[in-house]
């Protein structure tokens, strides 16, 4: 009879522990799911971009070098020698796009930078048509093709850089002053 208990009382201990380890799974994938939907509420860097447009014949500056940025063309004589444009989410701050612009302009030797555009867009859209009245006549609830590929064009998140994509866009061109020996 001892046998027989300690069978029972084994397979009562074997199965408390399937499902410890079972809830403790469970637990650690809640967590890392948890994890992994705060991790997209966090800020991606901004992107930078820089396309040479001619050599500076300067010498590659620090990363923290000194930037003049200039919102209209200067009166001195001076040359375009790179197009930089940043791109940042809007979680990010306006500032913090500036100075990553700023980090790549020094790196071209260029003296200042002169701003092209400078914008900020915020998109809100709703997904589903309240209405069910797009695309088709007023009323048309069928499920229809057309219908499924609007879904998918409201449901679509833009990417940095694409049209829809909330953040900022800064578009500059480093500049070099020319000498006047």
């Amino acid at each position: 009879m001892s046998n027989q208990s300690n069978a029972s009382v084994s397979a009562s201990q074997r199965l408390w522990t399937e499902r410890i380890r079972i809830l403790t799974l469970c637990m650690y994938l809640s967590m890392t799911i948890g994890l992994a939907a705060c991790a997209g509420h966090f800020a991606a860097d901004p992107e930078v971009t820089v396309s040479q447009i001619e050599p500076s014949g300067r010498a590659v500056k620090a990363a923290d070098c000194s930037m003049d940025v200039l919102y209209s063309e200067p009166t001195v004589a001076f040359r375009k020698i790179a197009i930089v444009e940043g791109w940042a989410d809007s979680n990010v701050q306006r500032g913090d796009l500036f100075e990553a612009i700023k980090r790549a302009a020094c790196g071209t030797g260029a003296d200042a930078l002169l701003v092209i555009s400078d914008r900020a867009q915020t998109t809100h859209r709703s997904v589903y048509d309240p209405d069910n009245e797009q695309p088709g006549e007023a009323g048309d609830n069928s499920a229809s093709e057309d219908k499924g590929k609007a879904i998918l064009e409201k449901e679509h998140v833009s990417k940095i850089g694409e049209p829809g994509h909330s953040g900022y866009y800064i578009d500059t061109v480093a500049v070099v002053f020319n000498d006047h020996s």
